[in-house]
């Protein structure tokens, strides 16, 4: 395990980073390369527990007017990764489908690969794009104090 810690600033207030980059394990370069639709699909399993696939094509509907065997298809592929499961419902003809991962595990391991890949491992680049980020987003005055808060209750658990 890797920390790194980083400083940039916002309106003229001094923001540490600190960013915990564990090792890189199998399961987390499946993680990493989700795709944009599947991603979504995960968020909808997430916000509901458990979802079968008409649900998920109800709730992608007006984003990604797909079909229901497409639908069908990418859960059946994040069931081969290992990132979802299904069991048969009550009714013995619907399958539902719930995530055998967090959407915690997933973004870790998503950010993991774009600082592998994007930033090559280099927390200066990562600053870099923050501070861009910083200028582009709306960041609101209690963000940077929940940042400040969690900075300071990381830096405890290093002393």
């Amino acid at each position: 395990m890797r920390i790194n810690m980083v400083q940039c600033q916002y309106y003229n207030t001094n923001i540490s980073l600190i960013i915990w980059i564990p090792e890189r394990k199998m399961m987390q370069s499946k993680l990493a390369r989700l795709g944009r639709i599947e991603l979504e699909i995960m968020h909808v399993v997430w916000d509901k527990g458990r979802a079968t696939v008409q649900e998920v094509k109800d709730a992608l509907s007006v984003r990604h007017p797909a079909a229901y065997s497409t639908f069908l298809t990418m859960m059946r592929t994040l069931e081969q990764k290992g990132i979802l499961k299904h069991y048969m419902h009550e009714d013995g003809k619907t399958y539902v489908y719930r995530p055998l991962v967090s959407r915690e595990e997933v973004s870790t391991s998503m950010f993991q690969d774009i600082y592998h890949r994007v930033f090559r491992g280099s927390s200066e680049r990562l600053l870099d794009a923050a501070k861009t980020l910083f200028r582009k987003e709306e960041i609101t005055p209690e963000e940077i104090q929940r940042l400040r808060k969690l900075i300071a209750r990381n830096g405890e658990q290093d002393e």
